[in-house]
């Protein structure tokens, strides 16, 4: 398993309560008739109901993936404080980029 649990709980809750929720109302509208099974028409919109869902969650997961994989020193569970240094790599260790842009600010008339 990749990471801890307190990074896939969001995940796992999401889809875990909003499956639950997802199939029964799904139960309720098959209960209640409102969707036949046997008119081709409500099997295609069933189908393409459980399929978007499916294909949701697919690209949703993929994408958690992706991000857990871009960014493999992340801190382990939310709120920990985050690393101060970064290692270059020469291996000598310097102050982590704080997003501080290198260009320099334009004065009055475009000319620094």
């Amino acid at each position: 398993m990749i990471g801890s649990i307190s990074i896939w709980a969001p995940l796992i809750y999401q889809y875990g309560v909003g499956g639950v929720l997802f199939l029964a109302c799904l139960v309720l509208i098959l209960r209640a008739r409102a969707c036949d099974v046997r008119r081709r028409t409500d099997r295609f919109w069933l189908f393409a109901v459980l399929t978007g869902m499916l294909a949701y969650f697919a690209v949703h997961l993929s994408i958690y993936l992706l991000a857990l994989h871009a960014v493999p020193d992340a801190p382990p569970t939310p709120g920990a404080p985050p690393m101060s240094h970064a290692v270059s790599p020469s291996g000598a260790s310097r102050p982590k980029d704080l997003g501080h842009s290198p260009v320099r600010r334009m004065g009055r008339g475009g000319r620094s």
